[in-house]
Parts: C-alpha cells; structure tokens; sequence
C-alpha cells in the first residue's frame, strides 16, 4: 500500500526526508507521493520542517491503528468515482475514514454553488450525529456498538441531534439493513447528509457522503440522489477488494 510505504520509508530517516528522495526510494511519482504526503500531513502522520520541506513521521502516527492507515490508501483509490459523484449532483462530497470513536474527513470535494457545507480535511466528527458515522457505526459488531457507547457522551450539537442510546441503535440497525445513512441537521443546522459505508472482506475502510443544505435536498432530490452515492460506493468496493 503506498502510504504505508512513505511511513515505512519514513521510519528509516529520523532526520527526514524531501518529496523527491522518498518518490526515488519508494519507486512512485513524485505527484503521488506529494499527494499522499499532503493527507499524511492533515491528519498527523507526517510533519515538514519550515526549513528545509522534509518529511518525518508525526505524532499522530501513534495515536492512529492500522487500519486508519491503510484507509489513507483510498483517498487516491476513490477519487475517480467521488470526482464523478461531484460532477452528476454539484454537491459537496466527503470521504472520511474511522478515527478512534470519532471521524476524520480525509478528502473533499466542494459544490460550486454559493451556499456550501462548512468542512475542511483534517477535521474530526462524532459517529453518532454524522452521516458517516453512523454509515461506519453500522458495519460493527453488537459488542463493539456496546463498547462504543459506553465509551463516549451524547451530545446536543443540534434541535434534531439524537441522544437516546436506544434510538441510535435502532437508527444503527436501520441503516445496517437500508445500507445507507441520512443526518437529518444532527451535526450542522440545515444541512443534510446521504452516507454510505465502504468496506471490502469483512474490513471496514471508511464512509463517504454527499451532503447540501436542506433547502437544496429535500426527500425527492435527497431519493434521486441515493442511487448514484450507491453506485459509487459499489465502484469503491470493487476496487477495495482487488487493492487491498
């Protein structure tokens, strides 16, 4: 996998090393390797000198598992199908991967409209009032939910955020069987969300969503969007299987 291939390169070069030389010692071209380095960089795994532009692993690298690593991969895997996903609906797209019991956006792709949803890569959100979240949340075993809510605070962050156990794991349990997820303004006032998990051999790999202000996704557009964030999704997941 090529993140893992910077890090591990990475871990032989305390002192750190340019864009150029990893490309070189990681045999990959040097675009990918500055794009990987960019992600790698927003959420912690990689720092650069002000100095000098080298890389070295970060302190975030210890806090993040494996698995969240080997989801870094996907930003570059995904990004024909979120592309295309941006083009068909003109909204903003999200791919975010799992970050401990929170969420960590990893890439987006804006709406060219002039009312826009507020994000940014790097930014971490609650599973249990996202869209993706609760996409990801759907995908863990009844152990890991027990766990999971035992484990954190439900929180108000809006009118319409849920902060019922039993009703997030009916919510849960819905989207397991519906395959999909819809934040209904839980996080951000007046915007709405369609979500979908991406996971491949029984390993969960992140969520991706397509998100607009309500005014823009009512229930009919909210429905004539859901079969194209699903056929991306499939596209990702087939690519999943084969890569990794």
């Amino acid at each position: 996998m090529k993140a893992v291939k910077i890090l591990e390169y990475l871990a032989t070069q305390p002192q750190g090393q340019g864009t150029s030389e990893i490309a070189r010692q990681t045999q990959m071209n040097k675009t990918t390797v500055f794009k990987l380095l960019e992600t790698l960089q927003l959420v912690g795994f990689v720092e650069k000198s002000i100095h000098d532009s080298r890389y070295k692993l970060g302190f975030g690298l210890i806090k993040i598992a494996h698995n969240s690593l080997q989801s870094l991969d996907i930003v570059a895997l995904t990004a024909p199908f979120l592309e295309q996903l941006n083009k068909e609906t003109d909204e903003t797209i999200h791919l975010a991967v799992l970050n401990e019991k929170s969420l960590i956006y990893v890439a987006k792709l804006e709406s060219t409209q002039s009312v826009r949803t507020i994000s940014r890569i790097g930014r971490t959100a609650p599973l249990y009032c996202t869209g993706m979240g609760k996409a990801m949340l759907s995908t863990f075993s009844g152990d890991e939910l027990d766990r999971y809510f035992a484990e954190i605070k439900l929180e108000q962050y809006t009118a319409s955020t849920i902060t019922s156990k039993q009703q997030l794991m009916e919510e849960v349990q819905k989207i397991k069987l519906q395959g999909y997820a819809i934040d209904n303004s839980e996080h951000e006032e007046d915007i709405r969300c369609i979500a979908v998990p991406l996971t491949a051999k029984s390993q969960l790999y992140g969520a991706i969503s397509l998100s607009a202000p309500k005014y823009r996704m009512d229930d009919i557009t909210l429905n004539s969007y859901l079969p194209l964030v699903m056929a991306a999704q499939q596209n990702i997941q087939d690519r999943l299987q084969v890569a990794f």
